[in-house]
């Protein structure tokens, strides 16, 4: 995914040295909120419109 494609509130921090596919969003307070097996970007995005982090998909039409 690239860095950008989520804006100014989301910092894309990259894992090197683990094997997988999947993504976890932390949130500020150090908690995290949303985790996928796979790197999904709709369902990512879908949880950042969800906490006010990026537009939701219902918001887009």
């Amino acid at each position: 995914m690239p860095d950008a494609m989520f804006g100014s509130h989301v910092d894309v921090l990259r894992l090197s040295n683990s094997p997988g596919h999947g993504l976890m969003a932390v949130r500020p307070d150090g908690h995290v909120g949303c985790t996928c097996g796979a790197a999904d970007a709709a369902g990512l995005n879908g949880w950042l419109g969800l906490i006010g982090a990026a537009a939701s998909p219902a918001s887009r039409l």
